[in-house]
């Protein structure tokens, strides 16, 4: 295959790739939800809303918003104890 085709076809299927690697890491289990955990809070960080989140766990893509809040109440602890 030509390079040239090579990098046409890398950049037409490089989202699906991505939103393919997203949902499987959720699957993995506790080790990629927590993965998933970080990727919604950078989502929320950057302005995504409760609904979002919401709208990502259903796809796939995020945790739940109960595991996001647990989990970013678990992180923030964390932060505190580290800080001090």
């Amino acid at each position: 295959m030509p390079a040239d085709w090579q990098e046409q076809f890398i950049q037409e299927n490089e989202n699906s790739f991505i939103g393919w690697l997203l949902f499987h890491i959720g699957n993995i289990g506790s080790n990629g939800r927590s993965q998933l955990f970080f990727l919604t809070f950078t989502a929320h960080y950057y302005g995504l809303s409760r609904e979002g989140i919401r709208t990502l766990s259903r796809y796939g893509y995020g945790v739940t918003l109960d595991m996001f809040d647990s989990l970013r109440q678990i992180q923030e602890i964390k932060a505190v104890a580290l800080t001090r």
